[in-house]
Protein backbone atom coordinates (compact mmCIF):
# COMPACT_ATOMS: atom_id res chain seq x y z
CA UNK A 1 0.00 0.00 0.00
CA UNK A 2 0.91 3.60 -0.42
CA UNK A 3 0.20 6.27 1.68
CA UNK A 4 -0.75 8.43 -1.60
CA UNK A 5 -3.07 7.42 -4.72
CA UNK A 6 -0.71 6.92 -7.60
CA UNK A 7 -3.90 7.93 -10.04
CA UNK A 8 -4.13 11.61 -10.83
CA UNK A 9 -5.98 13.72 -8.63
CA UNK A 10 -8.34 14.53 -11.21
CA UNK A 11 -9.78 10.90 -11.41
CA UNK A 12 -13.46 10.85 -11.09
CA UNK A 13 -14.03 8.40 -7.69
CA UNK A 14 -17.21 6.69 -8.90
CA UNK A 15 -15.53 4.45 -11.77
CA UNK A 16 -13.26 2.66 -9.18
CA UNK A 17 -15.98 0.07 -8.15
CA UNK A 18 -15.20 -1.66 -11.57
CA UNK A 19 -11.64 -1.32 -11.32
CA UNK A 20 -11.56 -2.81 -7.80
CA UNK A 21 -13.67 -5.34 -8.94
CA UNK A 22 -11.48 -6.62 -12.25
CA UNK A 23 -9.00 -6.37 -9.59
CA UNK A 24 -10.33 -8.83 -6.90
CA UNK A 25 -10.81 -11.36 -10.16
CA UNK A 26 -7.22 -10.88 -11.51
CA UNK A 27 -6.06 -11.50 -7.90
CA UNK A 28 -8.31 -14.59 -6.89
CA UNK A 29 -6.84 -16.08 -10.22
CA UNK A 30 -3.40 -15.23 -9.01
CA UNK A 31 -4.24 -17.24 -5.69
CA UNK A 32 -5.89 -19.79 -7.50
CA UNK A 33 -3.26 -20.22 -9.67
CA UNK A 34 -0.09 -20.18 -7.26
CA UNK A 35 -2.41 -23.40 -5.18
CA UNK A 36 -2.72 -25.20 -8.01
CA UNK A 37 0.67 -24.74 -8.89
CA UNK A 38 1.83 -25.71 -5.51
CA UNK A 39 -1.03 -28.78 -5.40
CA UNK A 40 0.59 -29.99 -9.40
CA UNK A 41 3.82 -30.23 -7.63
CA UNK A 42 3.20 -32.14 -4.70
CA UNK A 43 1.71 -34.96 -6.86
CA UNK A 44 4.95 -35.50 -8.90
CA UNK A 45 6.77 -36.51 -5.95
CA UNK A 46 6.67 -39.74 -4.31
CA UNK A 47 5.79 -40.63 -1.30
CA UNK A 48 8.98 -40.67 0.04
CA UNK A 49 9.25 -37.29 -0.16
CA UNK A 50 7.29 -36.04 2.61
CA UNK A 51 9.94 -32.89 3.82
CA UNK A 52 10.21 -32.06 0.27
CA UNK A 53 6.02 -32.22 -0.24
CA UNK A 54 6.45 -29.86 3.22
CA UNK A 55 7.67 -27.53 1.53
CA UNK A 56 6.50 -27.31 -1.70
CA UNK A 57 3.15 -26.77 -0.17
CA UNK A 58 4.61 -23.98 2.34
CA UNK A 59 5.43 -22.52 -0.73
CA UNK A 60 2.14 -22.59 -2.26
CA UNK A 61 0.71 -21.57 0.73
CA UNK A 62 2.79 -18.51 0.75
CA UNK A 63 1.91 -17.40 -2.65
CA UNK A 64 -1.65 -17.85 -1.49
CA UNK A 65 -1.10 -15.97 0.96
CA UNK A 66 0.51 -12.85 -1.16
CA UNK A 67 -2.32 -13.38 -3.01
CA UNK A 68 -5.21 -12.96 -0.25
CA UNK A 69 -3.60 -9.50 0.36
CA UNK A 70 -4.14 -8.24 -3.22
CA UNK A 71 -7.52 -9.22 -2.51
CA UNK A 72 -7.65 -7.69 0.54
CA UNK A 73 -6.54 -4.49 -1.07
CA UNK A 74 -8.79 -3.91 -3.75
CA UNK A 75 -11.54 -4.41 -1.14
CA UNK A 76 -9.55 -1.83 0.62
CA UNK A 77 -10.65 0.65 -1.96
CA UNK A 78 -13.69 1.18 -0.40
CA UNK A 79 -12.89 2.34 3.31
CA UNK A 80 -16.77 1.98 4.39
CA UNK A 81 -16.37 -1.77 4.43
CA UNK A 82 -14.26 -1.84 7.45
CA UNK A 83 -16.77 -2.50 10.02
CA UNK A 84 -15.05 -2.61 13.50
CA UNK A 85 -16.17 -4.98 15.63
CA UNK A 86 -18.89 -7.68 15.62
CA UNK A 87 -21.76 -7.29 17.80
CA UNK A 88 -19.79 -9.72 20.63
CA UNK A 89 -16.74 -7.99 20.34
CA UNK A 90 -15.10 -9.93 18.07
CA UNK A 91 -12.87 -8.75 15.37
CA UNK A 92 -15.33 -8.36 11.96
CA UNK A 93 -12.82 -10.20 9.31
CA UNK A 94 -12.43 -8.53 5.92
CA UNK A 95 -13.12 -11.97 4.34
CA UNK A 96 -12.99 -15.07 5.81
CA UNK A 97 -13.53 -19.15 4.54
CA UNK A 98 -13.59 -18.09 1.40
CA UNK A 99 -12.75 -21.92 -0.81
CA UNK A 100 -10.29 -21.88 -3.67
CA UNK A 101 -9.07 -25.20 -4.69
CA UNK A 102 -7.70 -26.48 -1.77
CA UNK A 103 -6.82 -23.61 0.70
CA UNK A 104 -8.98 -21.65 2.41
CA UNK A 105 -8.63 -17.77 2.62
CA UNK A 106 -9.42 -14.98 5.56
CA UNK A 107 -8.47 -11.57 5.73
CA UNK A 108 -8.61 -9.12 8.51
CA UNK A 109 -7.68 -5.43 8.82
CA UNK A 110 -6.83 -3.63 12.27
CA UNK A 111 -5.91 -0.09 13.10
CA UNK A 112 -2.22 0.51 13.19
CA UNK A 113 -2.18 2.72 16.41
CA UNK A 114 -5.15 0.54 18.66
CA UNK A 115 -3.99 -3.20 17.13
CA UNK A 116 -8.44 -2.92 17.14
CA UNK A 117 -10.23 -3.76 14.66
CA UNK A 118 -10.15 -0.95 11.56
CA UNK A 119 -13.12 1.18 11.31
CA UNK A 120 -13.55 3.76 8.47
CA UNK A 121 -11.83 6.20 10.82
CA UNK A 122 -8.98 4.47 10.80
CA UNK A 123 -5.70 6.46 9.55
CA UNK A 124 -3.67 3.73 9.16
CA UNK A 125 -4.06 -0.21 8.39
CA UNK A 126 -2.16 -3.69 8.57
CA UNK A 127 -3.79 -6.16 6.56
CA UNK A 128 -3.31 -9.73 7.74
CA UNK A 129 -4.08 -12.61 4.91
CA UNK A 130 -4.14 -16.15 6.55
CA UNK A 131 -4.32 -19.01 3.96
CA UNK A 132 -4.82 -23.29 5.16
CA UNK A 133 -3.44 -25.30 2.64
CA UNK A 134 -4.07 -28.88 3.91
CA UNK A 135 -1.67 -28.87 7.13
CA UNK A 136 -0.16 -25.95 6.29
CA UNK A 137 -1.04 -22.37 7.66
CA UNK A 138 0.72 -19.27 6.04
CA UNK A 139 -0.16 -15.39 6.42
CA UNK A 140 0.88 -12.29 4.89
CA UNK A 141 0.92 -8.49 6.44
CA UNK A 142 1.10 -5.42 4.74
CA UNK A 143 0.81 -1.69 6.25
CA UNK A 144 -0.27 1.32 4.77
CA UNK A 145 -2.10 4.36 4.80
CA UNK A 146 -6.10 4.31 4.01
CA UNK A 147 -6.82 7.03 0.74
CA UNK A 148 -9.95 9.14 1.57
CA UNK A 149 -12.57 9.91 -0.86
CA UNK A 150 -13.09 12.92 0.64
CA UNK A 151 -9.31 14.33 0.61
CA UNK A 152 -9.80 17.33 -1.26
CA UNK A 153 -12.47 18.49 1.28
CA UNK A 154 -9.96 18.31 4.27
CA UNK A 155 -6.94 19.74 5.63
CA UNK A 156 -4.08 19.60 8.50
CA UNK A 157 -2.82 22.81 8.23
CA UNK A 158 -0.06 22.98 11.30
CA UNK A 159 2.32 21.20 9.76
CA UNK A 160 2.91 17.92 12.13
CA UNK A 161 3.85 16.09 9.28
CA UNK A 162 6.91 17.54 9.32
CA UNK A 163 9.40 16.62 12.76
CA UNK A 164 11.26 19.71 12.39
CA UNK A 165 9.83 22.91 10.76
CA UNK A 166 11.26 26.48 11.19
CA UNK A 167 10.04 30.07 10.22
CA UNK A 168 12.94 32.29 10.29
CA UNK A 169 13.56 31.38 6.41
CA UNK A 170 17.56 31.69 6.89
CA UNK A 171 19.99 28.83 5.94
CA UNK A 172 21.18 26.93 8.76
CA UNK A 173 18.01 27.93 10.70
CA UNK A 174 17.86 24.20 11.85
CA UNK A 175 21.40 23.40 13.98
CA UNK A 176 22.26 19.35 15.06
CA UNK A 177 25.41 19.44 16.91
CA UNK A 178 27.21 17.52 19.20
CA UNK A 179 26.30 13.72 19.43
CA UNK A 180 22.47 15.03 18.07
CA UNK A 181 20.20 12.60 16.50
CA UNK A 182 16.70 12.86 14.83
CA UNK A 183 14.83 10.33 13.93
CA UNK A 184 11.23 8.57 14.02
CA UNK A 185 10.50 7.56 17.53
CA UNK A 186 10.85 3.68 16.56
CA UNK A 187 8.28 2.35 18.84
CA UNK A 188 5.67 4.79 17.33
CA UNK A 189 3.16 2.42 15.92
CA UNK A 190 3.37 4.18 12.67
CA UNK A 191 6.74 3.58 12.29
CA UNK A 192 5.97 0.46 10.59
CA UNK A 193 5.17 2.83 7.54
CA UNK A 194 8.43 3.51 6.76
CA UNK A 195 7.85 7.45 5.71
CA UNK A 196 10.67 9.68 4.99
CA UNK A 197 11.13 12.34 8.03
CA UNK A 198 10.10 15.07 6.73
CA UNK A 199 12.33 18.91 7.97
CA UNK A 200 11.79 22.04 6.32
CA UNK A 201 11.63 25.44 6.61
CA UNK A 202 9.56 28.49 5.70
CA UNK A 203 11.91 29.43 2.43
CA UNK A 204 12.37 25.81 1.39
CA UNK A 205 15.99 26.15 1.48
CA UNK A 206 18.81 23.55 2.78
CA UNK A 207 18.57 24.17 6.27
CA UNK A 208 20.04 21.97 8.23
CA UNK A 209 23.65 22.50 9.92
CA UNK A 210 24.76 19.28 11.08
CA UNK A 211 28.25 17.94 12.79
CA UNK A 212 29.81 14.94 11.59
CA UNK A 213 29.10 13.32 15.37
CA UNK A 214 25.31 13.96 14.73
CA UNK A 215 22.53 11.65 13.31
CA UNK A 216 19.83 12.78 10.80
CA UNK A 217 17.99 9.44 9.69
CA UNK A 218 16.17 8.79 6.99
CA UNK A 219 15.37 12.87 6.81
CA UNK A 220 13.76 14.66 3.32
CA UNK A 221 14.04 18.46 3.10
CA UNK A 222 11.61 20.40 1.19
CA UNK A 223 11.83 21.97 -1.91
CA UNK A 224 10.13 24.09 -4.20
CA UNK A 225 8.55 22.40 -7.45
CA UNK A 226 5.96 20.33 -9.54
CA UNK A 227 4.52 17.73 -6.51
CA UNK A 228 5.32 14.13 -7.22
CA UNK A 229 2.10 12.16 -8.49
CA UNK A 230 3.67 8.68 -9.15
CA UNK A 231 5.04 6.31 -6.98
CA UNK A 232 7.98 6.63 -9.26
CA UNK A 233 8.13 10.31 -8.75
CA UNK A 234 8.31 10.21 -4.89
CA UNK A 235 10.59 7.75 -5.25
CA UNK A 236 13.10 9.21 -6.84
CA UNK A 237 12.35 12.15 -4.57
CA UNK A 238 13.08 10.45 -1.56
CA UNK A 239 16.68 9.15 -3.24
CA UNK A 240 17.34 12.64 -3.94
CA UNK A 241 16.56 13.49 0.05
CA UNK A 242 13.79 16.40 -1.34
CA UNK A 243 10.28 16.48 -1.49
CA UNK A 244 8.75 19.17 -3.75
CA UNK A 245 5.99 21.46 -2.49
CA UNK A 246 4.49 23.43 -5.00
CA UNK A 247 3.70 27.01 -3.62
CA UNK A 248 4.57 28.91 -0.54
CA UNK A 249 3.64 27.29 3.32
CA UNK A 250 1.49 29.45 5.29
CA UNK A 251 2.15 28.64 8.96
CA UNK A 252 -0.87 29.46 11.36
CA UNK A 253 -0.34 32.23 14.26
CA UNK A 254 -0.18 31.08 17.44
CA UNK A 255 -2.80 31.24 19.71
CA UNK A 256 -3.48 34.54 21.52
CA UNK A 257 -6.66 33.60 23.94
CA UNK A 258 -8.96 35.65 25.58
CA UNK A 259 -8.22 37.76 28.53
CA UNK A 260 -10.69 38.07 31.01
CA UNK A 261 -11.57 40.32 33.80
CA UNK A 262 -11.54 39.15 37.55
CA UNK A 263 -13.29 39.86 40.39
CA UNK A 264 -13.53 39.46 43.87
CA UNK A 265 -11.86 36.40 45.14
CA UNK A 266 -14.22 33.31 46.12
CA UNK A 267 -13.35 30.34 48.55
CA UNK A 268 -10.02 28.81 47.45
CA UNK A 269 -10.11 24.70 46.38
CA UNK A 270 -9.52 22.12 48.52
CA UNK A 271 -5.68 21.37 48.81
CA UNK A 272 -4.10 19.71 46.60
CA UNK A 273 -6.19 20.03 43.16
CA UNK A 274 -7.01 22.63 41.09
CA UNK A 275 -10.08 23.86 38.90
CA UNK A 276 -10.78 26.33 36.69
CA UNK A 277 -9.27 29.11 37.92
CA UNK A 278 -7.85 32.83 37.01
CA UNK A 279 -4.47 34.23 38.85
CA UNK A 280 -3.09 37.53 38.74
CA UNK A 281 -0.69 39.64 39.93
CA UNK A 282 2.49 38.41 41.63
CA UNK A 283 4.37 35.63 40.12
CA UNK A 284 3.53 31.98 41.34
CA UNK A 285 4.76 28.73 42.29
CA UNK A 286 3.22 25.31 42.12
CA UNK A 287 4.78 22.58 44.80
CA UNK A 288 4.57 19.51 45.97
CA UNK A 289 1.69 17.31 44.45
CA UNK A 290 -1.32 18.77 42.75
CA UNK A 291 -4.71 17.41 40.63
CA UNK A 292 -5.88 19.02 38.26
CA UNK A 293 -9.18 17.83 37.53
CA UNK A 294 -13.26 17.77 37.90
CA UNK A 295 -15.32 14.61 38.72
CA UNK A 296 -17.51 15.50 36.27
CA UNK A 297 -15.23 14.74 33.25
CA UNK A 298 -15.54 18.29 31.88
CA UNK A 299 -12.57 20.79 30.11
CA UNK A 300 -10.60 22.85 32.71
CA UNK A 301 -8.39 26.18 31.85
CA UNK A 302 -6.46 28.01 34.53
CA UNK A 303 -4.81 30.94 33.36
CA UNK A 304 -2.00 32.85 34.84
CA UNK A 305 -1.58 36.21 34.26
CA UNK A 306 1.75 36.90 35.55
CA UNK A 307 4.85 34.15 35.93
CA UNK A 308 4.63 30.72 37.23
CA UNK A 309 7.06 28.33 38.85
CA UNK A 310 6.44 24.65 39.04
CA UNK A 311 8.52 22.24 41.41
CA UNK A 312 7.12 18.69 42.07
CA UNK A 313 4.75 16.82 40.26
CA UNK A 314 1.75 18.33 38.58
CA UNK A 315 -1.20 15.40 37.39
CA UNK A 316 -3.47 15.98 34.93
CA UNK A 317 -6.70 14.45 34.99
CA UNK A 318 -8.81 16.09 32.95
CA UNK A 319 -8.66 18.04 29.14
CA UNK A 320 -6.62 20.97 30.53
CA UNK A 321 -5.44 24.66 28.92
CA UNK A 322 -2.88 26.40 31.19
CA UNK A 323 -1.86 29.81 30.17
CA UNK A 324 0.63 31.79 31.43
CA UNK A 325 1.17 35.41 30.53
CA UNK A 326 4.29 35.63 31.58
CA UNK A 327 7.20 32.93 31.95
CA UNK A 328 6.96 29.26 32.58
CA UNK A 329 9.11 27.68 34.55
CA UNK A 330 9.86 24.02 35.52
CA UNK A 331 12.37 23.34 38.02
CA UNK A 332 15.14 20.13 38.27
CA UNK A 333 12.42 17.24 39.19
CA UNK A 334 9.21 18.36 38.22
CA UNK A 335 6.99 15.96 36.29
CA UNK A 336 3.85 17.12 34.76
CA UNK A 337 2.08 13.85 33.78
CA UNK A 338 -1.40 13.45 31.84
CA UNK A 339 -3.20 10.74 33.49
CA UNK A 340 -6.22 8.39 31.24
CA UNK A 341 -7.70 10.38 28.23
CA UNK A 342 -6.74 13.89 29.54
CA UNK A 343 -5.17 16.37 27.24
CA UNK A 344 -2.79 19.63 28.15
CA UNK A 345 -2.12 22.47 25.81
CA UNK A 346 0.72 25.02 27.48
CA UNK A 347 0.21 28.22 26.09
CA UNK A 348 2.62 30.90 26.86
CA UNK A 349 3.68 34.27 26.45
CA UNK A 350 7.25 34.34 28.07
CA UNK A 351 10.20 32.36 28.09
CA UNK A 352 9.64 28.76 28.51
CA UNK A 353 12.37 26.65 30.61
CA UNK A 354 12.21 23.23 31.15
CA UNK A 355 14.93 22.11 33.48
CA UNK A 356 15.30 18.64 34.46
CA UNK A 357 11.82 18.40 34.08
CA UNK A 358 9.36 15.61 32.07
CA UNK A 359 6.31 16.67 30.43
CA UNK A 360 4.24 13.98 28.97
CA UNK A 361 1.42 10.75 29.45
CA UNK A 362 1.71 9.47 33.32
CA UNK A 363 4.54 6.72 33.79
CA UNK A 364 5.40 7.56 37.20
CA UNK A 365 9.31 8.08 35.86
CA UNK A 366 11.25 10.00 33.34
CA UNK A 367 11.51 7.99 30.25
CA UNK A 368 14.90 7.89 28.83
CA UNK A 369 16.31 10.18 26.54
CA UNK A 370 18.04 8.32 23.93
CA UNK A 371 14.88 7.52 21.40
CA UNK A 372 14.08 3.97 23.05
CA UNK A 373 11.06 5.31 25.16
CA UNK A 374 8.17 2.74 25.56
CA UNK A 375 5.27 4.80 23.30
CA UNK A 376 2.29 4.87 25.38
CA UNK A 377 0.02 7.26 24.29
CA UNK A 378 2.99 9.21 22.42
CA UNK A 379 2.97 12.66 21.59
CA UNK A 380 -0.48 12.94 21.29
CA UNK A 381 -1.70 14.06 24.28
CA UNK A 382 0.70 17.02 25.15
CA UNK A 383 0.97 20.08 23.25
CA UNK A 384 3.07 23.42 23.86
CA UNK A 385 2.28 26.80 22.16
CA UNK A 386 5.00 29.70 22.26
CA UNK A 387 2.72 32.85 21.57
CA UNK A 388 5.40 35.35 22.02
CA UNK A 389 8.75 35.61 20.36
CA UNK A 390 10.40 34.37 24.05
CA UNK A 391 12.33 31.41 23.69
CA UNK A 392 11.98 27.77 24.47
CA UNK A 393 14.36 25.83 26.48
CA UNK A 394 13.76 22.28 26.76
CA UNK A 395 17.53 21.48 29.00
CA UNK A 396 19.08 19.32 31.20
CA UNK A 397 19.50 19.63 35.19
CA UNK A 398 23.15 21.66 35.55
CA UNK A 399 23.62 20.59 39.39
CA UNK A 400 22.85 16.82 37.74
CA UNK A 401 22.91 16.61 34.47
CA UNK A 402 19.25 14.90 34.78
CA UNK A 403 17.78 15.32 31.10
CA UNK A 404 14.34 17.19 30.29
CA UNK A 405 12.04 14.49 28.43
CA UNK A 406 9.07 16.04 26.63
CA UNK A 407 6.20 13.96 25.08
CA UNK A 408 4.00 15.87 22.88
CA UNK A 409 4.19 18.68 20.14
CA UNK A 410 6.17 22.06 20.23
CA UNK A 411 4.51 25.18 18.31
CA UNK A 412 6.58 28.19 18.72
CA UNK A 413 6.76 30.03 15.52
CA UNK A 414 8.05 33.25 16.58
CA UNK A 415 10.53 32.02 19.31
CA UNK A 416 13.57 30.06 18.85
CA UNK A 417 13.59 26.37 20.41
CA UNK A 418 16.38 25.25 22.14
CA UNK A 419 17.23 21.31 23.43
CA UNK A 420 20.27 20.69 25.41
CA UNK A 421 21.10 17.45 26.75
CA UNK A 422 17.74 16.49 26.69
CA UNK A 423 14.76 14.79 24.12
CA UNK A 424 11.70 15.63 22.63
CA UNK A 425 9.65 13.09 20.85
CA UNK A 426 7.19 14.31 19.20
CA UNK A 427 7.79 16.92 16.35
CA UNK A 428 9.66 20.86 17.20
CA UNK A 429 7.98 24.00 14.99
CA UNK A 430 10.40 26.98 16.09
CA UNK A 431 11.64 30.50 14.52
CA UNK A 432 15.00 28.22 14.86
CA UNK A 433 15.32 25.06 16.12
CA UNK A 434 19.10 24.06 17.89
CA UNK A 435 20.10 20.73 19.23
CA UNK A 436 23.30 20.26 21.46
CA UNK A 437 23.04 16.46 22.82
CA UNK A 438 20.26 16.20 22.50
CA UNK A 439 17.74 14.36 20.38
CA UNK A 440 14.14 14.87 18.27
CA UNK A 441 12.29 11.62 17.90
CA UNK A 442 9.40 11.79 15.42
CA UNK A 443 6.00 10.46 15.95
CA UNK A 444 4.51 9.45 12.65
CA UNK A 445 0.80 9.50 14.21
CA UNK A 446 0.88 13.20 14.16
CA UNK A 447 1.02 13.18 10.56
CA UNK A 448 -2.77 12.80 9.24
CA UNK A 449 -1.82 12.67 5.65
CA UNK A 450 -3.52 15.52 4.94
CA UNK A 451 -1.17 18.38 5.34
CA UNK A 452 1.09 20.60 3.32
CA UNK A 453 2.82 17.44 1.28
CA UNK A 454 0.19 16.00 0.11
CA UNK A 455 -0.86 17.73 -3.39
CA UNK A 456 -4.33 16.12 -2.83
CA UNK A 457 -4.57 17.94 0.26
CA UNK A 458 -7.51 20.47 0.76
CA UNK A 459 -4.96 23.38 0.78
CA UNK A 460 -4.31 23.10 -2.85
CA UNK A 461 -6.50 23.71 -5.90
CA UNK A 462 -5.85 21.15 -8.70
CA UNK A 463 -3.34 23.81 -10.04
CA UNK A 464 -0.98 23.39 -7.20
CA UNK A 465 -1.97 26.87 -5.81
CA UNK A 466 -3.17 27.30 -2.12
CA UNK A 467 -6.27 28.01 -1.93
CA UNK A 468 -8.15 31.66 -2.07
CA UNK A 469 -8.02 33.74 0.75
CA UNK A 470 -6.31 30.70 3.20
CA UNK A 471 -3.13 32.36 3.88
CA UNK A 472 -4.84 35.48 5.11
CA UNK A 473 -7.44 33.38 7.61
CA UNK A 474 -4.00 31.63 8.72
CA UNK A 475 -2.54 34.77 10.10
CA UNK A 476 -5.10 34.68 12.85
CA UNK A 477 -4.97 31.32 14.51
CA UNK A 478 -8.85 31.61 16.23
CA UNK A 479 -12.16 30.11 15.93
CA UNK A 480 -13.08 32.87 13.73
CA UNK A 481 -11.06 32.34 11.39
CA UNK A 482 -10.87 28.76 10.60
CA UNK A 483 -15.07 28.99 10.56
CA UNK A 484 -14.08 31.47 7.55
CA UNK A 485 -12.14 28.74 6.27
CA UNK A 486 -15.09 26.04 6.49
CA UNK A 487 -17.90 28.79 5.42
CA UNK A 488 -16.36 30.13 2.61
CA UNK A 489 -14.07 27.12 1.28
CA UNK A 490 -16.25 24.63 2.04
CA UNK A 491 -12.72 22.79 4.04
CA UNK A 492 -12.65 20.61 6.82
CA UNK A 493 -10.17 22.04 9.10
CA UNK A 494 -8.21 19.39 10.92
CA UNK A 495 -7.63 20.96 14.00
CA UNK A 496 -5.08 20.31 16.95
CA UNK A 497 -7.11 17.55 19.36
CA UNK A 498 -6.40 19.87 22.26
CA UNK A 499 -7.20 23.26 20.89
CA UNK A 500 -9.85 24.46 23.06
CA UNK A 501 -9.20 28.04 23.77
CA UNK A 502 -10.33 30.78 21.31
CA UNK A 503 -8.46 34.00 19.42
CA UNK A 504 -7.68 37.12 20.08
CA UNK A 505 -10.91 38.30 18.27
CA UNK A 506 -13.19 35.44 20.37
CA UNK A 507 -16.21 36.84 22.70
CA UNK A 508 -18.43 34.31 22.97
CA UNK A 509 -18.73 30.43 23.48
CA UNK A 510 -20.45 29.54 20.55
CA UNK A 511 -17.19 30.39 18.87
CA UNK A 512 -15.15 27.70 20.36
CA UNK A 513 -13.02 25.97 17.81
CA UNK A 514 -12.92 22.43 19.65
CA UNK A 515 -15.70 20.58 18.51
CA UNK A 516 -15.82 17.86 21.19
CA UNK A 517 -16.35 20.21 23.46
CA UNK A 518 -19.11 21.97 22.33
CA UNK A 519 -22.21 20.02 24.01
CA UNK A 520 -20.24 20.36 27.27
CA UNK A 521 -19.85 24.35 26.40
CA UNK A 522 -23.61 24.92 25.47
CA UNK A 523 -24.46 23.05 28.95
CA UNK A 524 -22.57 25.29 31.53
CA UNK A 525 -23.00 28.33 29.47
CA UNK A 526 -26.45 29.46 31.64
CA UNK A 527 -24.62 28.45 34.91
CA UNK A 528 -21.47 30.64 34.31
CA UNK A 529 -21.62 34.27 33.99
CA UNK A 530 -17.85 35.68 33.69
CA UNK A 531 -15.09 36.87 31.16
CA UNK A 532 -12.97 33.76 32.62
CA UNK A 533 -11.87 31.25 30.09
CA UNK A 534 -13.53 28.45 32.40
CA UNK A 535 -14.15 25.20 31.45
CA UNK A 536 -12.28 25.69 27.89
CA UNK A 537 -14.56 28.60 26.71
CA UNK A 538 -14.98 32.11 26.94
CA UNK A 539 -18.50 33.06 28.43
CA UNK A 540 -20.05 36.21 27.78
CA UNK A 541 -18.90 39.53 29.07
CA UNK A 542 -21.21 39.87 32.34
CA UNK A 543 -20.23 41.01 35.89
CA UNK A 544 -20.50 38.41 38.20
CA UNK A 545 -16.91 36.94 38.56
CA UNK A 546 -17.93 34.25 41.14
CA UNK A 547 -16.08 31.54 39.30
CA UNK A 548 -13.06 33.75 39.40
CA UNK A 549 -10.02 32.91 41.66
CA UNK A 550 -7.25 36.08 41.86
CA UNK A 551 -4.64 34.89 44.52
CA UNK A 552 -3.98 32.08 46.94
CA UNK A 553 -2.31 33.25 49.85
CA UNK A 554 -1.48 30.78 52.88
CA UNK A 555 -1.90 27.91 50.58
CA UNK A 556 1.10 25.49 50.59
CA UNK A 557 0.37 23.54 47.49
CA UNK A 558 -0.20 27.19 45.04
CA UNK A 559 1.39 30.36 47.00
CA UNK A 560 2.26 33.32 45.54
CA UNK A 561 6.56 33.94 45.52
Amino acid sequence: MHTEPDRPTHAPEKPRTPRRGMAMVLALIAVGTAVVLGAALAGRRDDSAAVGDTLVRASAARAAAAGGLDVAMAILAEPSLLGGQTADGKTRMLFQSVEIGAASYSAEVLDLRTELPATADSEAVAVISRVDLGDISQSARAVGRLIRPDRRQRADLDLSEFAIFTTDGTPNAIRVHDNSRVSVWPKSPYAALREPLFVGDLSKSDTVDTDPNSVMQGWVRVRPGAPPRTKEEKDSEIADKQRSVPGLIHIPAPPLPFKPTYGPTPPPPPKGSITDTYLHGAPLTMSGEIAVGLPAGDGILIDIDGTLTIEGVLRILEPTVLIVRGDLNALPGTRIEVEGEATLAIIVFGTTSLEGTYVGDYRGEVPPRDGTADYGRGATCVQLFASGAQPVYVANDLATNAPSVFMGEIYAPLSGVQIRHSAVYGRVLGLKVGLVDAGIFYDPVLNSGRGWLNPDGGMWTTTDTVKGDLPSLLARFESKGFANVVELMSLDVDLPPMFAVTGANAATADEMVHPTLRAAIKARKDAVRSTHLGGGYAAEVVTDPKVMLDEFTGKEHLRPQ
